[in-house]
């Protein structure tokens, strides 16, 4: 499996074996280019991202100030699951 940096969900940036380094590597893109739209999609034999024909998924986005769930539980909706962001908007934080 590969974790790879995307650029408006299509635009192929850069690819890690491990989900660190392409965090590490998303932060310092996020903190050089902040006007890029980038993601961290898992890519492999048995993974991938769909996309919808008509790109619905481009009117889904994070707003500023919510916080969402990237890897959920089991049951949980999440990004990493390809669940919306409304839907892995997380309600309540517990701590």
């Amino acid at each position: 499996m590969l974790f790879v940096i995307r650029r408006n969900w299509t635009e192929w940036v850069e690819a890690f074996p491990t989900l660190a380094e392409a965090q590490t590597r998303f932060d310092v893109l996020k903190a050089e280019q902040p006007d890029w739209n980038l993601q961290i999609l898992s890519e492999g034999e048995h993974t991938g991202v769909v996309y919808p024909s008509d790109m619905s998924l481009h009117e889904d986005k994070p707003e500023q100030g919510k916080v969402y769930s990237l890897f959920g539980g089991k049951g949980e909706p999440c990004i990493a699951k390809g669940n919306t962001w409304a839907e892995s908007e997380v309600k309540e934080v517990t701590e």
